[in-house]
Formats: structure tokens, sequence, C-alpha cells
């Protein structure tokens, strides 16, 4: 289609068997009920009035890229089924992508520079395999709402305008994973409403500022991983494990078609070589994702703070400590994140502390006050016992979990004191899991 002034397009149940390219001045642009065997490209346009597809779809391997333009009207989008939206850029007034029959289908949508973008852009009520979004965004208002997909990437994405994701769960496609990862991006004051990342098998999030990100009723019970998404640039790790095997693969076809090929001991040879370089990337890789993962609960700690989510706040201080934890290697610090973990789990469980401190400790201590200092003669017996002197022995168990109790153990100050300091950290370790819905 070429350039003609002020034109109108206005198709109907057409079934359109060539590329398009449109370009130049129009008044508007219509397609209704229309099918589309090839490329559609906009391409350094300007429309007057709307741009609409109505219950249009793009067959086979059919693409819909705008790639430049300015838009004084709507861009309304409402497609059944489509093999990839791509935006590289225009001035939009208001682009709207959603289909009111019922989900659009589409097997791509990706916004691969948002800074050749303004105005307002507004995706919804659609399937979509893979969603990309990247680039610097100073100029978009970026709302995506009711959408389900199986890879959402967000990569290098720097954000002054606050982009909202309302309602996004997992789409469940064969043999795939679905990953929800954010890599090298700042997203601002940006808000996730409603969004289930415990519907996806992955959420990454790696090198990436979320501090002021607002997180809103959103499904995060499985924890937040560090890896590098599917579908994003690899880094020195992935690049060398992906050698290793292309090789492999070839050495391994190689053999089985020339066994004696001596070209098969100088690729085992160059797989050594990278293995070794392999495991010392490995091991960094494997520092870097525990350092990534302790700085991504930090960063939602101070996230649920910053809206007054105490509880999600509290939530996060400890999967943060249990990071920490994790990476200590100073013996004193190690032991004291050990203690609070398996003791209160860094004050998120009321359980705990009645089976850390009492069940096993006090117990623990009071076996061996009994077996070393038995004033009153107690023995256990199953035949000789009575319930008087049980419950005699059970007040004195109870009785020594006091902190403040008159009564010191003669001759086991070590003993004593040990009680003492076990059963205030009992008390405190309770009263902290107690205030863990309160400020």
């Amino acid at each position: 289609m070429t350039e003609q002034k002020n034109r109108v397009i206005d198709l109907e149940d057409l079934l359109i068997e060539s590329p398009s390219l449109l370009f130049g001045h129009f008044h508007s642009i219509k397609f209704t009920r229309c099918k589309f065997k090839y490329d559609v490209t906009l391409y350094n346009i300007e429309v007057i009035e709307n741009v609409e597809f109505i219950d249009c779809s793009f067959l086979t391997k059919a693409k819909l890229i705008f790639e430049s333009g300015i838009f004084h009207g709507d861009v309304t989008l409402g497609i059944r089924e489509l093999q990839r939206l791509q935006i590289q850029g225009g001035n939009f007034k208001r682009f709207i992508l959603g289909y009111w029959g019922n989900f659009s289908s589409i097997k791509e949508v990706n916004i691969a520079n948002i800074s050749e973008c303004s105005g307002t852009i507004h995706l919804s009520r659609a399937m979509i395999e893979s969603v990309y979004i990247c680039g610097e965004n100073q100029n978009t208002f970026l709302t995506i709402q009711d959408i389900t997909a199986n890879l959402f990437n967000i990569s290098h994405l720097h954000t002054n305008i606050p982009i909202r994701l309302f309602n996004i769960k997992s789409l469940k496609v064969p043999e795939k994973n679905s990953e929800f990862n954010v890599q090298h991006s700042t997203l601002g004051e940006s808000v996730f409403f409603g969004v289930d990342f415990d519907s996806f098998t992955q959420f990454n999030i790696r090198q990436s500022f979320i501090g002021q990100t607002k997180f809103i009723t959103c499904h995060l019970k499985k924890g937040i991983g560090a890896q590098v998404g599917r579908g994003l640039s690899r880094n020195a790790y992935e690049q060398l494990k992906s050698e290793i095997e292309v090789i492999k693969n070839h050495a391994d076809a190689l053999r089985e078609k020339i066994p004696d090929d001596p070209s098969i001991s100088n690729m085992e040879a160059r797989i050594l070589e990278l293995s070794i370089g392999l495991k010392d990337l490995e091991n960094k890789e494997i520092r870097d994702i525990k350092m990534f993962r302790r700085e991504n609960y930090k960063q939602m700690k101070i996230s649920a703070q910053n809206i007054g989510d105490t509880v999600n706040e509290k939530r996060f201080h400890a999967m943060e400590m249990c990071e920490y934890l994790e990476m200590e290697t100073k013996c004193s610090d190690w032991l004291i994140l050990w203690l609070s973990k398996w003791s209160s789990n860094f004050g998120q469980s009321l359980f705990r502390p009645i089976v850390f401190h009492v069940i096993i400790i006090h117990l623990l201590l009071f076996s061996i006050y009994f077996c070393f200092s038995n004033p009153k003669g107690y023995y256990l017996s199953c035949t000789d016992g009575s319930w008087k002197v049980f419950w005699e022995g059970f007040s004195v168990f109870w009785f020594l979990i006091l902190p403040f109790r008159d009564l010191s153990l003669d001759n086991h100050g070590l003993l004593d004191l040990a009680f003492r300091v076990n059963s205030g950290f009992f008390i405190y370790n309770l009263l902290r899991a107690t205030r863990k819905f309160y400020q």
C-alpha cells in the first residue's frame, strides 16, 4: 500500500494475501473481520483519526509492526489471533490491545525499545506466550491488565513513569516452564497489583532496583530466584555452558559416524579445558545468585515497608536473613543467624520457640539436672510411679523454665544460668512471634 495524503482505509471481510506497508498521511484506517496472511507494518505514518483492527486475525506467521509514526486518534486492536505484535516506536494518543469477544491469542508482544514510544499503551484481555519490555521509558504510560503469559520478561527497562501491571497470571504451554523475569531494570514507583507470581514456575529478579515499586495483593509465597531468565541475554557462565553443550553434541554425532576420527580427541580436550573454566564461573554464579536473592528480599522488605504492609515486611526480612545465613562465613555471626532461624524462623513462627526452647533445650537441660542432681530421689519407672510424684516432677520442670525464679540450683551455677538464658530467649521469641501482625 502506497502513500496518498489523508487517505481513508475502511475494509471488511477480506483475506489480504500480500505484505502491507502503510506509510505517509491517512485520515483513518479501519479493518473489520479481515484476515492477513503476511506482515502489516506501519512506518513513518501519520493518522489524523483512529486506527482500528476489529475482530481481525493474522494467519501463519504474520506480524503486526508499529515501527514509527504519529497517531492523533486511538489505536484499537481487537485481534483474535496474532503471531507477533511489535511496537518499535510511535507517538500514540492511546494504544489499546483488547479483544472484547474473548481473549486475544498472541504468540509474542515485543515492546523492543520503549524509549522510541510516547503516549498511552494499554494491553488487556489477551493470552500471550511471550512478553518482552525493554528500553528507557520517559514518555509512555504503560498499563498491562488481565493478561496470561508463559514468559514475561522485563529487561534493561529504566522507567521514570510508573508502569502498571494488574492481574497477571501464567499461561501453561506444553513442555515450557512459565517464567516472570526482571533483569537489569529500574522500575521506580511502578505498581504490581494482583500479579500471581506463584502461578509461574520461576520468578526471577536479577540486578534490578525495585525498592520503590509497590506490590499490592500479589501472590508471592514460593520465593524469588535470581537466575538468568529464558529469552534474556546470557552471562559468561551461560554462554560457556552452551558452548560446551554444542561441542559435546558435535563430538557425539561425529563418534556415531566415524568412531576413529582424530578430531574427536581434540574436541574432548577442548571440552575438558572449558569445563575447568566453567567450574570457576559456576562457583561465581552460585555466589552471585545468593547475593542477588538476598538483595531481592531486602528490596521487597523496603517496598512492603513503604506501603505499610507489616506482615510481608517481616516475612521478607526473615527470607533475607535466611539468605544471609547461606552466605555468612564468620562463625559467630553464622551461629547467631542459625539459632535465630531454628528457634523462631526470625520471628515468623509461634511453634518453633516451643519446640526448640521447651521440648529440645529445656528438656535436655532438665535431663542433665535430673541425672546429676536429684535432691528428691526421683527416678524413671514404668511400675513404681504415681500421679503425685509425676506431677511433682512435672511442676519442677515448668518451674525451672521461669527466668526470674528465686530458687537457684545448688552447686550447678552454669546449669542454672543455662536454664535462665534459655527461658529468656523462649519468652523473647514467643513475644516476637505474637507481634508478627503489629508494628
